[in-house]
């Protein structure tokens, strides 16, 4: 496995953070966002390109070897109708307890001051998704990707919950989908922003959605000396060893449950008191391609989420069922919350 280090620099950390701002107001600011409409207004995506960040990403992408070829988008149009589905949470969310505390992500940054950070593990049964049509359904490189649920499994992973007091509380709650191209959970994201998000006393949750996080990548769990990669489970035993992840093509839907009970949709309070005006989806590099199958694939038939930040994507992402790669791949026009593609350096 090759580690590609990505250096916050304070050029680009600034980038990033004057990024964060612009999107944060252009959602609170939006209509279309709180209202979750059908069609997004062409303003609400903003995009710069870097050739070698794109290289970058669409390269991190590569965690498992024995994934399928990529293979080139179709550039004819979908024009299938949209079929919404009910929006799934899961049936148990819980304290972590015991062990050695929470097993913090790469990337890391202190809270400001004043906050909190909880960690929570959440269970249910997740959904997959593919093609209408199937697996090796041709789709478009406008990003119009309508999808079927194809199965179901079951699940365990954690959240870890950071905000700040009640009376600076700006009501937007930032999801990250933490990065596993190192092999374990990485917060690029929290780590450029921490502060920013302090500033502006944004909630933040960061959530181990993808399957590396969970179960590791096998051998003595050391890359190069530097990084455990076996784990949450065999890290800590203790405290994440019933944690269960059924495999990539189920992180979707995972994300998803993240943000239902971010947004209020499960009995258990997660923001402890606070109430999210608006919940943003952002993730950075290999996070960012899975993000974008998300907002092509997923989030136009459930519609949860209130914007998105993608942060350093490649052309490519993978398909829904996460069987091989699409490339290039545009992010749709019909979203219906703003969309703020951010490549950096």
């Amino acid at each position: 496995m090759t580690l590609r280090w990505h250096p916050l620099s304070h050029t680009s950390a600034l980038l990033v953070v004057g990024a964060l701002i612009l999107f944060a107001v252009a959602c609170a600011g939006d209509e279309s966002a709180s209202a979750k409409s059908a069609t997004a207004a062409p303003g609400n995506k903003v995009s710069t390109q870097s050739t070698a960040e794109q290289q970058v990403a669409e390269t991190a992408i590569a965690v498992d070897p024995t994934a399928e070829p990529s293979q080139v988008a179709e550039s004819t149009p979908t024009t299938a109708p949209i079929e919404t589905v009910a929006i799934s949470k899961p049936e148990t969310v819980e304290l972590a307890m015991g062990g050695d505390g929470v097993l913090q992500p790469l990337s890391n940054a202190p809270l400001a001051d004043g906050w909190t950070e909880t960690e929570y593990l959440f269970a249910g049964t997740a959904r997959s998704w593919q093609a209408v049509g199937g697996v090796e359904t041709a789709l478009g490189a406008d990003g119009v990707w309508p999808v079927e649920v194809v199965d179901t499994a079951n699940y365990r992973t954690r959240m870890i919950v950071r905000l700040p007091d009640a009376e600076d509380f700006s009501g937007t709650v930032l999801v990250e989908w933490f990065n596993v191209t190192a092999g374990t959970d990485t917060s690029p994201d929290w780590g450029y922003l921490a502060e920013e998000i302090g500033r502006s006393g944004h909630g933040y949750v960061g959530v181990s959605v993808q399957a590396v996080g969970i179960n590791g990548m096998g051998g003595d769990g050391r890359a190069g000396g530097l990084v455990d990669t076996r784990g949450l489970k065999a890290i800590d035993p203790q405290r994440y060893g019933s944690l269960e992840h059924p495999g990539d093509a189920y992180a979707f839907d995972i994300l998803t449950h993240a943000g239902a009970v971010v947004s209020g949709l499960h009995s258990t309070d997660v923001l402890n008191g606070l109430v999210a005006d608006q919940v943003l989806a952002l993730g950075e590099s290999q996070s960012a391609i899975h993000l974008a199958t998300y907002i092509n694939a997923i989030h136009p038939v459930t519609g949860l989420f209130d914007g998105f930040f993608v942060h350093s994507r490649g052309a490519g992402a993978p398909r829904p069922s996460v069987q091989g790669r699409l490339d290039p791949v545009l992010i749709r026009e019909d979203v219906g919350v703003p969309v703020f593609q951010y490549e950096a350096e």
